[in-house]
């Protein structure tokens, strides 16, 4: 990746990578699990994965928030990370997080 400052490549970690694979890997898995007739058993595992790729977030939220230099400037930008780590809640009988 290069740098926009001076033009130099900087190195991208190892984590950064997996959660940008864990991210499209969850994402396909429940746009599959909206659209496609799956069985309850692949369903059940379906949102079980959703729930520990979420709290691998959390964590990762939690983590660069006490790293952070600045926790209101981290805020800014950074709630959106602590969004994502909030599973979708389908053990409560409900179709969704925000089902009623």
């Amino acid at each position: 990746m290069k740098s926009s400052i001076d033009g130099t490549l900087t190195k991208v970690g190892l984590f950064p990578v997996a959660i940008l694979v864990l991210t499209v890997v969850n994402l396909s898995a429940l746009i599959a699990d909206s659209f496609l007739v799956l069985p309850n058993e692949v369903k059940k595992l379906v949102h079980a994965i959703d729930t520990a790729v979420c709290i691998v977030f959390f964590v990762d939220f939690l983590v660069q928030l006490y790293r952070a230099d600045s926790k209101a400037a981290f805020l800014k930008w950074g709630w959106i990370d602590l969004i994502a780590s909030i599973p979708i809640l389908t053990s409560c009988g409900g179709d969704g997080l925000f089902a009623f």
